[in-house]
């Protein structure tokens, strides 16, 4: 998949941040979609397409940090489980 030494950890860092949308699935860009079709749950849903790409960016930068080729280099899982409790109160409220 990947060619000349390029792996999953440096594709993602290089996308940062200002690719993210060319990178992840498409489906986790087409959420609209699934909220229309979803009568109950659309106002827990309605998440504009900024912040969705702030948080998706947000996971990736976590995953950049937790794939670090040095153990040295990697947060800490505790920092990391802060993070992503952060970032899930701010996404969801």
């Amino acid at each position: 998949m990947f060619k000349d030494g390029l792996n999953l950890h440096d594709y993602v860092k290089r996308a940062l941040p200002e690719q993210v949308s060319m990178i992840v699935d498409p489906l986790l860009l087409a959420l609209e979609e699934y909220e229309n079709r979803e009568i109950g749950a659309q106002d827990e849903l309605n998440i504009d397409d900024e912040k969705r790409i702030e948080c998706i960016t947000s996971i990736l930068r976590i995953g950049v940090n937790c794939s670090a080729t040095s153990p040295n280099d990697r947060i800490a899982m505790s920092v990391i489980l802060r993070k992503l409790h952060l970032l899930k109160d701010g996404f969801v409220g």
